[in-house]
């Protein structure tokens, strides 16, 4: 039977080249790398980045090894991560070794591991005793190097421990812009926070080590994220908390989970969610395109079933850069889905200067305009309409709002719709007397105050994951905890979900009303969770 599987297994497509390679690993298998060894089992992928097949279940499907690593089943820690039935083997060492052998998931025993053994359980799928392994373990395609490097890695992995921390310290981070009065801010209060902890004996016994990174000014994507990547590795922390990714999110996000560094409550526009998701980046709320469904959803529910005409307005020219570009045409794309989940009779993109022109001898209070843009573009827009006589109803994400929108011409009284995902509401008096007595003690400013509450939020959220995931503390294990939160209210935000499938803590938006008479900002007390 043996022999019939590794015949099966030798027809696998480009699985020749590895059954010649495993008569050397059979014979001696040299010293290891276990720095290479990290990047095969944690990520899939060679020291040097290059690619791995895996033959994959009954039929030896093959795959990159990139999208089934040794860490995703096995964990980062090796000790295995039961899922959905499957209950992976623990892979540290001394586990693996034990004298007194083990058993396989269909409860047969086997004798400990050695070297060659374990190759062979990784690339042929048989225990020490001869017994099949477990078709859900992918079957890795390795050269020499490669088998002897995951070796080596393995026999040292229960003794790593992950960047930032050590028995009486925990190195923290965020990401900051140099001269931002709001970043500034926020990084006092994130220390008076941590000094707080230390003062009443750390976490666990640990001081928290709290350490700032600047945003490089100026810097194209690829200079941005050498600089950022040059400095976190000149002292990783453990975890960031609170940084500012804004216009930065995919190219960080990217960074971030190259170097496999938990990030807890962002600051984003454009919060990256594709699926499957960035397993290091929890982000807290949504951005515009968020705000943006938000915005639609709410216009249709409040038009009803007569809808009228939807027109996206597009910046002239996008922001500079093209991770902006991008970002505006998600946003567009965003508002076009959402339109026709909720019917709208016609679906417009335009850009200000095309505005209101034809639209305006046609239109009706049914229409609505979803802006995406601010500032002078956005008042001269709705001052064009305004002459023209149209006044449609304007849906505004919240980051392009500003007192020029309360300066709008007064036939658009009633008619401004804003969203914003956290409003001062959302925090709790007990909570918010509680951040005023933190900030007498520590001299914090008293402005810009949303930005500080969502950064000590942030900073709560971590603190618990941290908590959770207890003395015997690991990246992994933190990730694990936050993946385990349910509607957790820090009474600063709206309460925070997240699971493995799920990195967007607090879906949906606030929708506020511009009254120009007050000159004023109205809550209507709804708070919209797209459809």
């Amino acid at each position: 039977m043996i022999l019939r599987r590794a015949l099966a297994t030798a027809l696998v497509p480009g699985a020749i080249g590895l059954a010649l390679g495993l008569a050397t690993v059979a014979s001696a298998l040299e010293p290891g790398d276990p720095a290479r060894g990290e990047a095969i089992y944690q990520r899939g992928v060679t020291a040097e980045g290059g690619k791995i097949e895996a033959a994959f279940g009954d039929d030896g499907f093959l795959v990159e090894a990139s999208v089934l690593p040794c860490a995703s089943c096995h964990g980062r820690d090796g000790k295995g991560k039961p899922e959905g039935g499957v209950s992976p083997s623990n892979l540290t060492w001394p586990s693996l070794t034990d004298p007194r052998g083990g058993k396989t998931d269909t409860g047969r025993s086997h004798p400990a591991y050695d070297e060659r053994s374990v190759v062979r359980a990784i690339t042929m799928g048989s225990d020490p005793g001869g017994n099949a392994l477990s078709t859900t373990m992918p079957r890795y395609h390795l050269s020499h190097r490669d088998a002897a490097d995951l070796v080596a890695y393995l026999q040292h992995l229960e003794e790593r421990r992950d960047p930032g921390i050590s028995d009486d310290s925990l190195v923290l981070g965020t990401l900051r812009t140099p001269g931002s009065a709001q970043a500034a801010a926020v990084e006092a209060a994130l220390r008076a926070f941590f000094d707080e902890i230390n003062d009443r004996g750390g976490l666990y016994g640990r001081q928290i080590r709290f350490r700032s990174i600047d945003l490089p000014a100026g810097a194209d994507e690829p200079a941005l994220e050498a600089s950022i990547r040059t400095e976190l590795e000149r002292d990783l922390p453990f975890a960031l908390v609170a940084a500012d990714m804004t216009w930065h999110e995919a190219t960080l996000a990217g960074l971030f989970d190259a170097l496999q560094l938990p990030v807890v409550g962002p600051f984003a526009v454009q919060p990256d969610l594709e699926l499957p998701p960035n397993r290091q980046v929890f982000y807290f709320l949504g951005g515009i395109e968020d705000q943006a469904r938000a915005l639609v959803d709410f216009a249709a529910q409040e038009l009803g079933a007569d809808l009228g005409r939807l027109v996206i307005v597009r910046p002239e020219t996008p922001a500079i850069g093209s991770t902006r570009q991008e970002a505006t045409d998600a946003w567009v794309r965003t508002a076009v889905d959402q339109a026709r989940l909720d019917r709208w009779a016609e679906v417009l993109t335009l850009t200000p200067n095309e505005l209101p022109g034809p639209l305006a001898a046609g239109g009706s209070s049914r229409d609505a305009l979803l802006v995406l843009t601010g500032g002078a573009a956005l008042s001269r827009l709705l001052d064009r309409a305004d002459r023209a006589g149209w006044h449609p109803s304007v849906l505004i994400p919240g980051v392009f709002a500003g007192a020029h929108v309360l300066a709008a011409p007064k036939g658009f009284d009633g008619r401004l719709i804003l969203a914003f995902p956290v409003l001062p509401s959302d925090a709790q008096p007990a909570r918010l007397e509680e951040i005023w007595q933190l900030a007498e003690r520590h001299g914090l400013a008293q402005r810009h105050l949303a930005a500080q509450l969502s950064a000590l939020a942030a900073a709560e959220v971590l603190v618990e994951g941290l908590s959770r995931a207890g003395r015997d503390l690991s990246r992994e294990g933190l990730i694990e905890a936050l993946e385990g939160l349910y509607e957790y209210d820090t009474r600063l935000l709206p309460p925070v979900t997240f699971n493995p499938n799920r990195r967007l803590g607090a879906r949906g938006a606030h929708i506020v009303k511009a009254n120009l008479e007050s000159g004023d900002f109205e809550p209507t007390g709804k708070r919209v969770v797209p459809r």
